[in-house]
């Protein structure tokens, strides 16, 4: 599944959450949501092989003046490395219901006494991941409502 430079991650992520919902406590989709999860936010893998140090991601100045998200890693810009659901603004929302039904599975799933809770290594794998998503996307956020001499 390629969603890199894509759209569909959009409609994918809307899927998911009502997915996600209706399996609540089933434990036979977890490697999937997971899988799903990542793929959704990093579609490009970048977050998962290249962020290894959010202190390097940061907002570009450029981005109050040009009314674009630039988001920077070790002062590259990224955007065409990042989901579109984190460099639209727009779209933020979706990427917070997203994680918040992922976390809720999880709990529920960590809760009850089951075979297919996640392992903790899975869990701090993606909690991690998901800090580093929302990192992002609070860049992004502020990136088009602070002035540049706040930014620079």
């Amino acid at each position: 599944l390629d969603l890199c430079d894509s759209n569909y991650v959009i409609q994918l992520a809307q899927t998911v959450i009502a997915f996600v919902a209706a399996s609540s406590n089933e434990c036979t989709h977890v490697t999937e949501i997971h899988d799903l999860m990542q793929q959704i936010l990093d579609p490009c893998s970048f977050i998962r092989q290249e962020v290894t140090d959010t202190g390097a991601l940061s907002v570009s100045s450029q981005s109050v003046l040009t009314n674009k998200i630039i988001v920077l890693y070790q002062g590259r810009n990224v955007v065409g490395d990042l989901s579109v659901l984190l460099t639209d603004t727009t779209l933020l929302p979706l990427v917070y219901g997203l994680i918040n039904v992922y976390v809720d599975y999880v709990s529920t799933l960590s809760s009850t006494a089951n075979d297919c809770s996640p392992t903790s290594s899975k869990i701090e794998e993606m909690t991690s991941f998901l800090e580093t998503v929302l990192y992002i996307s609070g860049l992004s956020s502020i990136s088009q409502t602070i002035s540049s001499e706040q930014i620079s």
